[in-house]
């Protein structure tokens, strides 16, 4: 009995103690490595950013190619005019045929289609270039110090 109080005691009293002992302070001015958890993190967060940029680069420059053909199809569809006859029978009953409604049409679906691909490819850039920026960063800590309890780091960015 006497045994097993003595196993409780070095479990519940003993154990616990040694293990709140304080480490020892770190030695200031020494080179701290990046772990290599951070450098998967930031080469998983650099690649996804980067196909970010490419997504919105594709949607931007498909937009803007299709505000400029929606634009041109407006245009021309405004040349076009529009001609009226009036029958003989039916003096009062005039009819018009715009001979370029279709192009106004298809000129105003394409431009606002353009509009939304270079709205929707703008955010996503942006998104992207940060995700880089924050990736470059995270891989850039080259030099952390604690100098009595100043915290000093050193970040590179290109």
């Amino acid at each position: 009995m006497k045994r097993m109080l003595s196993l409780f005691f070095v479990f519940i009293v003993a154990i616990p103690a040694r293990a709140q002992q304080a480490l020892p302070p770190a030695a200031p001015g020494y080179y701290v490595p990046v772990p290599p958890q951070n450098l998967v993190l930031a080469d998983d967060l650099e690649d996804r950013g980067r196909h970010k940029k490419r997504v919105g680069v594709a949607l931007m420059s498909v937009g803007g190619a299709l505000i400029l053909i929606g634009q041109g199809l407006l245009w021309f569809g405004l040349s076009q005019g529009s001609s009226c006859t009036t029958p003989a029978i039916q003096p009062t009953h005039t009819t018009c045929i715009t001979r370029g409604e279709n192009y106004l049409w298809g000129g105003l679906v394409t431009t606002f289609g353009g509009l939304g691909l270079l709205g929707a490819g703008i955010p996503v850039f942006v998104i992207g270039n940060r995700q880089v920026k924050k990736a470059n960063a995270l891989r850039g800590t080259l030099i952390t110090s604690s100098l009595g309890g100043i915290r000093a780091s050193l970040q590179l960015s290109f």
